[in-house]
């Protein structure tokens, strides 16, 4: 089950970060000298209001923890941080903890966390290095719209509408050429 995260939950988060960056799941961009403290900062103020500040501006925040009462009554086991606005929102990261993964997990914490966000376009990237993450979002009705310039995998959400997925392809297509 799912439930909204709060600053008592940023050192679990964050090592999941840390771990996902060392397996490359994660940018390594995000723990580099200097970037570390102001990213982890950005979430805790999320974590703390709801919104983010991001390169194209502030951007609400949906971060929630994963419980499983049938495994570990009180530890979160997994992660799951949405960003974006009124139309377009982005599966931005998301983390099961080691022990707990290749149950089924992921799987269930991502279909809950679709269902609490009220935004019809949804958009996942996903790390070269990431192939369980997109593996799980394509099994989730996400479709692939390609792969960036840098490797990232673009997929768009099962309810997201014919224009948006239009629009994201010729954005890839363009980066691709750039």
């Amino acid at each position: 089950m799912l439930k909204k995260a709060d600053p008592k939950h940023l050192a679990f988060i964050k090592e999941l970060i840390v771990s996902g960056v060392e397996s490359g799941a994660f940018d390594a961009a995000l723990v580099a000298p200097g970037a570390e403290a102001a990213f982890f900062n950005g979430v805790e103020q999320g974590l703390r209001t709801g919104r983010i500040v991001t390169p194209q501006g502030p951007e609400r925040l949906w971060a929630f923890v994963y419980f499983n009462i049938e495994k570990e009554k009180d530890q979160p086991l997994g992660f799951a941080l949405l960003r974006g606005g009124d139309r377009m929102v982005e599966f931005w990261m998301a983390a099961i903890a080691p022990a707990f993964r290749r149950q089924g997990l992921g799987r269930l914490m991502f279909s809950e966390a679709l269902s609490m966000v009220p935004v019809k376009n949804m958009l996942g990237r996903c790390n070269s290095k990431s192939a369980a993450a997109a593996s799980l979002l394509l099994r989730l009705g996400f479709t692939d719209l390609g792969t960036g310039p840098e490797g990232t995998r673009f997929l768009l959400g099962p309810k997201s509408d014919a224009a948006t997925r239009d629009a994201m392809r010729r954005a890839i297509e363009r980066e691709r050429r750039a």
